[in-house]
């Protein structure tokens, strides 16, 4: 059975014509059937649209911010950097990292859109305004565990909300730093639900490009650390009280919070504790667990300079940040920081491979690669990626009494 073609009148304007094709059935039901398969993703352009255009409009207007003027500076001498490399194949005024101006992304990154689009105040603050644009489809990403109502809800919040707006027209680490952890979050939530090793690569890269931008990322990775290990032991009761049905409330609370202390080890020790596991039918790590590896694993060596914490260490090694050399190490603390650092690594490379060799390594790729590139300036500055691993949190411990703005 032919379907009849619409009679199309031959005469009239154009608009007359179209308005005859529109309103025939067969085109009506195409229309309907596209607008219920794809409102979803039309809802989140247009949000994105919106914001958009929020976050780009009269961007360049604004005088720059004191943060603003440094972050600017800095930038622009990444810029001249790819400037006189690409022209005489050298570089006299290069970037290198200091723990005192945060991570290098925000600098290479900005440095690397004045190179393309030339320099000023809108160009400054481009990839600020892309980020926090691109921050407005990530809960997309999140709507089985928000709904889609509630995915859409957190979107167009995102879009409009004054706090991340502001940030997202200022050319400083916040906003990037709000994109990177968003961006963890919805990456291990998606592991979790799918066990797709490419989100546990993506967390991955996330969470090296965090460290790579603020030193805050040492306070929500250890959150999420703390998280997951809390989601693992969770798991890890459950499995216990389903072996022991005369368990009380109570004590399968005191169950969650005493395996709380010791799930990451069991994580790493997984494949000795078989005897253990087969009494709770336990036979492969949670996603959740794997993530603690994959996390704890990358993030450890970051916390070397930690170890000035210890309370055999004293107050003065507190206050040892280094400033007389590249590696912004402490002349009197290199040796340990040496050790610390490489063992540390080594450790760490060490867990992973026992875990799962070959998911590790790709994880850690996506790690130390952009990690290393950024830290050294793309090994323009060897002494970089020391500055960064040790020098980050040196810096930062050793300002933790100077209570800037009576803070």
């Amino acid at each position: 059975m032919s379907v009849q073609e619409p009679e199309i009148p031959l005469t009239g304007t154009t608009g007359e014509r179209l308005k005859t094709f529109a309103l025939d059935d067969a085109a009506r039901r195409r229309l309907t059937d596209i607008a219920a398969r794809y409102w979803e993703i039309a809802a989140y352009a247009v949000l994105v649209a919106f914001a958009g255009g929020l976050r780009f409009y009269n961007l360049g207007a604004r005088a720059m911010h004191h943060d603003e003027s440094l972050h600017g500076y800095f930038s622009y001498g990444f810029t001249k950097q790819l400037r006189e490399f690409f022209t005489t194949g050298s570089a006299t005024d290069a970037y290198k990292h200091v723990p005192f101006m945060h991570g290098p992304f925000q600098f290479i990154g900005n440095g690397f859109v004045m190179f393309v689009f030339g320099d000023g105040e809108f160009q400054a603050r481009t990839m600020a305004a892309a980020m926090g644009t691109a921050m407005v489809f990530m809960p997309f990403l999140l709507r089985k565990q928000l709904g889609t109502v509630g995915a859409l809800a957190a979107a167009a919040f995102i879009a409009i909300s004054p706090t991340l707006m502001y940030y997202s027209r200022f050319t400083r680490e916040d906003i990037y730093t709000a994109f990177w952890t968003l961006g963890m979050v919805v990456f291990m939530w998606q592991y979790i639900t799918t066990r797709r090793d490419r989100y546990l690569y993506l967390t991955a890269g996330f969470l090296a490009l965090s460290f790579a931008t603020k030193e805050t990322t040492f306070m929500t990775a250890g959150a999420f650390i703390v998280f997951l290990d809390f989601l693992f032991a969770t798991h890890l009761a459950d499995r216990i009280r389903e072996k022991t049905p005369e368990m009380r409330g109570w004590q399968y609370a005191a169950l969650i919070a005493g395996l709380s202390t010791v799930a990451w080890a069991i994580a790493f020790a997984w494949p000795w504790i078989d005897k253990w596991r087969r009494r709770y039918d336990l036979d492969e790590l949670p996603p959740e667990a794997n993530l603690l590896i994959v996390m704890g694993t990358l993030s450890l060596p970051m916390y070397a300079a930690a170890v000035q914490l210890l309370p055999f260490f004293g107050k003065t090694w507190q206050n040892r940040a280094g400033d007389n050399s590249a590696s912004h190490i402490a002349s009197q603390e290199f040796g340990v920081a040496m050790v610390m650092v490489w063992s540390l690594i080594a450790i760490s490379a060490s867990l992973g491979m026992l875990w799962k060799p070959r998911t590790w390594l790709i994880a850690a790729a996506c790690f130390w690669v952009p990690y290393v590139l950024l830290y050294t300036t793309f090994f323009t500055n060897m002494p970089g990626f020391f500055s960064g691993i040790w020098g980050s949190m040196d810096y930062w411990i050793s300002q933790q009494d100077v209570r800037r703005g009576n803070q």
